[in-house]
């Protein structure tokens, strides 16, 4: 004769962030041409190519599960016969699976620019002073704030018991009762944050 009761909370908080910072050349296709200078010019080009890119995402996820599963192969009753009884029962199983998967943040910068730079300097004037200067340079921010909570409750019981077999007469009683058993699992994936 046997009852088991079970109860199982489980509460689950993950917060994860990626805060990434990149300064890169910048991926962009420059030509500088100074040419048919004056004699004795002084001649300067300067050209200065800045990328920026900032990219936030936010994700949030709740999973609430309450569960009660009961199982059980007792409160059997033989009472009052003549010339004897029997009662046999079959196993009772109970299983319970959960899974709470979070979500994902996935960030992909990809220019897809050139970055080739061409400078060219001719046909320049006797005595010129010829200045060429270029700046190719990116910035790139990504920020990913991933928050996930699980909360489960699991409430499982068996019984094998309250069995009866009373006042029987001219033979033999019994009760025979199978297994009662209860399996619970419980997966929480937390989120996951990519930069790729």
């Amino acid at each position: 004769m046997t009852k088991k009761l079970l109860t199982k909370v489980s509460t689950g908080l993950a917060t994860g962030a990626l805060v990434l910072s990149l300064v890169t050349p910048a991926l962009a296709a420059t030509t500088v041409t100074v040419t048919n200078t004056g004699s004795g010019s002084i001649n300067a080009a300067g050209v200065a190519n800045i990328t920026q890119s900032k990219t936030t995402q936010t994700n949030s996820t709740w999973n609430f599960n309450d569960i009660t599963t009961n199982t059980g192969t007792g409160n059997n009753t033989s009472n009052g016969n003549s010339g004897g009884s029997s009662i046999g029962t079959a196993g009772a199983t109970s299983q319970v699976t959960v899974a709470n998967n979070a979500g994902a943040n996935i960030a992909k910068n990809n220019c897809g620019c050139s970055s080739d730079t061409s400078v060219t300097v001719s046909g320049t004037g006797s005595s010129s002073k010829n200045t060429v200067g270029v700046v190719n340079a990116s910035s790139t921010t990504v920020t990913q704030t991933n928050t996930t909570v699980n909360v489960n409750v699991v409430k499982t019981g068996t019984n094998t018991g309250g069995n009866s077999s009373n006042n029987n007469s001219n033979g033999d009683s019994g009760i025979t009762t199978g297994d009662a058993s209860s399996t619970v699992s419980v997966t929480n994936n937390s989120g996951v944050n990519a930069s790729l």
